[in-house]
């Protein structure tokens, strides 16, 4: 199994406003119109805040703040066409972390949200590409994960902790190795 193809832009200036509304027109398809499992359970996006009539999910997936200090602003993060050309790739990963076609390692991780205490699942493509799901327990019914946001991991400051987490990790750590061909 490989990874899916990157889905490139031309580069045109003209032409970035229909590669955005493609690259949603996927993300639309893989994590609204329908939903991956993972663990048995639904992985949804965040529908709000909405920009430019798309849910919030989407443009945490395609997009960044470069100071990190707007995050509830989706109209202030600028676009990563790395990400952009991913985006075939969250649903993907989600749904090949135990497959063993391909290394994904995955480590949980408390964090401290405005929603109070919440468990995050990281899956790390390869030391490359990660995607962030955040469990939400709802008593008396089923779990559900949240698609938070998925990124090239290609600084260093990143790949350190990562490497960190994923080291000390206690609870649930999955390595899957890729298949030789």
């Amino acid at each position: 199994m490989t990874i899916p193809p990157l889905f490139e832009w031309d580069g045109r200036a003209d032409t970035w406003k229909k590669y955005i509304e493609a690259v949603f027109v996927i993300f639309y398809n893989d994590f609204i119109k329908t939903q991956p499992r993972f663990h048995g359970c639904w992985v949804r996006c965040y529908q709000q805040p909405t920009y430019d009539g798309k849910e919030g999910g989407f443009w945490h997936c395609v997009t960044y703040d470069e100071d990190h200090r707007n995050r509830k602003s989706e109209r202030d993060r600028l676009p990563d066409l790395r990400r952009c050309e991913r985006i075939h790739w969250p649903r993907f990963i989600i749904e090949h972390v135990n497959s063993g076609n391909v290394r994904i390692d995955y480590w949980t991780k408390v964090h401290a949200t405005s929603r109070g205490q919440k468990t995050r699942h990281y899956l790390w493509l390869q030391e490359e590409y990660v995607v962030i799901l955040e469990e939400n327990l709802r008593p008396g019914k089923s779990t559900v994960f949240y698609l938070i946001t998925a990124y090239v991991t290609n600084q260093k400051r990143t790949m350190d902790r990562f490497y960190k987490e994923r080291a000390g990790q206690s609870g649930p750590r999955e390595t899957t190795e890729a298949v030789p061909p």
